[in-house]
């Protein structure tokens, strides 16, 4: 059995109203960034926030 070596991960989380396109855009930026420092980026994940309740005028 081949033991793989221990990988330090970090999560970041961003809170916001991100639409699809806006979603989408964020992703690929990471994917960018990330390779060009030269880090394995194994996941993103996106997750609907609840929604929040309106305020009152």
């Amino acid at each position: 059995m081949v033991k793989r070596p221990d990988v330090d991960r970090e999560t970041f989380e961003v809170e916001g109203d991100l639409d699809r396109l806006a979603a989408e855009a964020l992703t690929l930026e990471l994917t960018r960034v990330a390779a060009r420092f030269g880090v394995d980026l194994a996941e993103i994940r996106l997750e609907s926030a609840a929604p929040r309740p309106r305020r009152s005028a």
